[in-house]
């Protein structure tokens, strides 16, 4: 809904109560229906003292304050990350505390805070992780499980073919006359009886194994699927702070162009580490990355810029699984990207061992315009 238009609330002059009284609850309302659907109802005044409500920016006219309570105690994280570090009051938080471990039914990767009001961003492959490396990683691994299973059935077949020869040799043997032939088959028999029992346990072992196999192979498509539909489909994913806090936040937007995502976690104050899409990056400059290369523990990996285009930023941070979406800081702390660690773009070499690939902070905010600056998102609508 688009307010257009202007109403005015008379503030002096005859009847200034009744039309002040009238004309501020008409504000209010119209504050109520399209403030919080819009962040950008403006408000000016004109010579007269008359206030007017628009929604076309012009001179002179300002955002209508959203009033609202202060966050409470346990909805304040910053407050309560301080606490756990032990920090002073009022002190620069770690740029740590902003950090967040990002898990889903089928990947598992950090992310950061880059706003006061609970906005994270991280990679894609992390919260849509179909059609991802990771995804192809499991899928390869089922496809060399049902492989196995094939090469087992194989040798099942093969130790069932030796048995029936056996038995067809010694059925003939059964068969066979005369007191010469029944001595020199009946020495022959023994030792095709012994050979037929051990050939037989083999057989009986093999079909356990396939049994077993056929139905593990199963279990695990099966279940590797439903993970899959169910991070596809999933509306929230799983945040772990630095104090072990688990929460949900909401999926937002995900990039389909590049190898992001932007999550929400609503009705908290959060740290945060503001984006500089003003630094310049050149090669042999100090980076490091921010994640969670272990389950329960932040880590930091320190490296060099190798090259800089619009679309990337290669270095030579390790960058292991537990750092995708986190953040890549200059050695000023100042956010220059986002850890993607998998391949960016269409090509094919850029990836390879020892190489980290990160995201522009740049691109971030091209693509998710609620991380912009109000002035920008203004800008943008007009």
């Amino acid at each position: 809904m688009r307010l257009q238009g202007a109403v005015a609330i008379p503030i002096h002059g005859a009847h200034m109560a009744l039309h002040h009284t009238s004309g501020l609850v008409l504000g209010l309302l119209l504050t109520a229906i399209v403030g919080p659907a819009r962040a950008d109802i403006l408000r000016y005044q004109d010579a007269d003292g008359v206030w007017h409500f628009t929604d076309r920016p012009g001179a002179g006219a300002v955002p209508i304050p959203q009033a609202g309570p202060a966050p409470t105690k346990d909805r304040d994280l910053v407050a309560q990350l301080a606490d756990w570090r032990g920090a002073a009051s009022g002190s620069e938080p770690e740029p740590g505390l902003a950090v967040v471990a990002v898990r889903t039914s089928l990947a598992e990767g950090a992310g950061f805070f880059c706003s006061a009001d609970g906005y994270i961003l991280t990679t894609r492959h992390v919260v849509r992780p179909v059609g991802s490396d990771v995804w192809q990683h499991g899928q390869a691994a089922i496809a060399q499980g049902q492989g196995g299973l094939d090469e087992m059935e194989g040798q099942l077949q093969e130790w069932r073919s030796r048995l029936r020869r056996i038995d067809a040799k010694m059925s003939r043997v059964d068969q066979a006359e005369g007191p010469s032939g029944v001595q020199a088959d009946g020495a022959d028999a023994d030792s095709q009886q012994g050979t037929r029992a051990q050939v037989a346990r083999r057989v009986t072992e093999l079909e356990r194994l396939v049994r077993d196999t056929r139905r593990r192979t199963r279990s695990e498509r099966l279940a590797f699927d439903i993970k899959g539909a169910s991070a596809t489909l999933a509306t929230s994913v799983e945040v772990r702070l630095a104090d072990q806090t688990q929460l949900r936040a909401q999926v937002v937007a995900v990039s389909q162009a590049h190898d992001l995502a932007l999550l929400k976690l609503a009705g908290y104050r959060t740290p945060s580490l503001s984006p500089s899409p003003e630094v310049g990056l050149a090669p042999g400059q100090s980076v490091f990355a921010l994640g969670y290369p272990e389950d329960a523990s932040a880590g930091a990996a320190p490296g060099l810029v190798l090259r800089v285009t619009p679309e990337e930023v290669v270095t030579s941070v390790q960058l292991v699984p537990g750092y995708s979406g986190g953040p890549l800081l200059d050695a000023s702390g100042r956010v220059v990207g986002v850890s993607a660690v998998k391949r960016v773009g269409a090509d094919e070499g850029v990836y390879a061992e020892g190489q980290g690939i990160a995201i522009p902070i740049a691109v971030a905010l091209r693509e998710f315009p609620q991380l912009r600056p109000r002035a920008d998102r203004t800008a943008s609508k007009r």
